[in-house]
């Protein structure tokens, strides 16, 4: 029974995290767990840049049976993100890969995403403006207050 318990962390396999020019992002995504009350630590996790499938996507998360979860990113669009739009990104990312979340393509009244795991990147600005609100719908699965307006 504890081996099949272990066997979704990966039961007789060592973890890896390899996250390089990254880890800055992954510490935000811990200390935004703990703020929001769900405490974790990444710690089976590899980001790197990569190859998508299509031209549009920004940011893909691979996950194998048993095997450590990847984010691949596409550098050349990473390049022309701001740093909004970059933490937005991995932390959708890391909802996958980490959280096992899925998308949730729902928008509020306003039009405006009412999750991060929004198939399509939420735009810098109103990311930075909703922050609060898109954190605590990340780690506690619900929000409290409205969204602001962003456009």
């Amino acid at each position: 029974m504890a081996c099949a318990l272990a066997l979704a962390q990966g039961c007789g396999r060592e973890q890896t995290l390899d996250v390089g020019e990254f880890a800055p992002y992954v510490e935000r995504f811990e200390e935004a767990s703990r703020v929001n009350g769900t405490p974790l630590e990444v710690t089976d996790l590899v980001i790197r840049f990569g190859e998508m499938q299509t031209r549009t996507e920004r940011g893909a998360c691979e996950i194998a049976d048993n095997a450590t979860p990847v984010i691949m990113l596409r550098e050349d669009t990473w390049a022309l993100m701001d740093e909004a739009e970059r933490e937005e990104l991995l932390f959708h990312e890391m909802g996958h890969c980490v959280l096992r979340r899925t998308h949730k393509s729902e928008l509020n009244g306003k039009g405006l995403p009412g999750s991060i795991m929004n198939p399509y990147l939420i735009r810098g600005h109103i990311y930075q403006k909703n922050q609060s609100y898109y954190l605590r719908e990340l780690f506690a699965g619900s929000a409290p207050e409205e969204l602001i307006y962003g456009f």
